[in-house]
């Protein structure tokens, strides 16, 4: 387990069928009860979306599996997020932080983060 997991879990649906079932079609079956709805469906909620849905995942994974097999001490790789509070002029303030590809050693200690663009 990456360090800092906690009781709230993530989880992700790797399979890619999965993945587009659950993003655009479960959400949406009302919409799909007609083939003029399902056509309607696909112009205005599947295709603005699908360049992004197919590209970040497929990136992140690459950058992950580049990060295990290239990062000298990485036994686990996933994301990683977190929040911080810090006390400002204003009051406390919480930041949120996440990474795209976060590398843990045998220690469950973190020795890489990274960001994919």
């Amino acid at each position: 387990m990456l360090p800092g997991a906690g009781a709230r879990g993530f989880y992700a649906i790797t399979d890619p069928f999965l993945r587009f079932w659950f993003r655009f079609v479960a959400p949406y079956e009302s919409r799909l009860q007609s083939r003029a709805a399902a056509r309607l469906h696909r112009g205005e909620t599947v295709l603005p979306a699908l360049e992004h849905f197919v590209s970040r995942d497929a990136f992140e994974e690459v950058c992950q599996r580049w990060a295990l097999e290239h990062v000298p001490q990485a036994v686990e790789v996933g994301r990683w997020w977190g929040s911080k509070r810090t006390c400002t002029p204003d009051g406390l303030r919480t930041r949120r932080y996440e990474a795209d590809v976060a590398v843990a050693d045998a220690d469950g200690r973190f020795v890489a983060l990274g960001s994919c663009k």
